[in-house]
């Protein structure tokens, strides 16, 4: 039974929960967000770097999500939440080496 709650989701005729994230797929389609599909990702591409964390990562990407955002969107979001941490690491570096002389 689905309650007032719920919406279905036209591509898989899924109920969703209206807590539920939903996201549009590049064809269209839209689906509940699934944060373990990131996970991995970030995982994958972290792994062997030292001093990155794909949970802080995630943690500050996820911040930008919304309601219906696109997967092209969800990539780009990632790519620049790292580059961001990136640049915060090195500024604060150069602030620590300044202080240093």
């Amino acid at each position: 039974m689905i309650d007032n709650n719920t919406e279905i989701v036209e591509s898989k005729k899924t109920p969703i929960k209206s807590n539920e994230l939903i996201v549009t797929k590049r064809n269209g389609d839209k689906e509940v967000f699934e944060a373990e599909k990131i996970n991995k990702v970030l995982i994958w591409a972290t792994t062997g770097l030292s001093g990155v964390s794909a949970s802080d990562v995630a943690m500050n990407a996820s911040l930008q999500f919304y309601p219906g955002i696109k997967t092209s969107e969800i990539h780009k979001v990632l790519i620049q939440s790292a580059v961001d941490m990136i640049t915060e690491k090195k500024s604060k570096l150069s602030i620590c080496i300044f202080k240093s002389t």
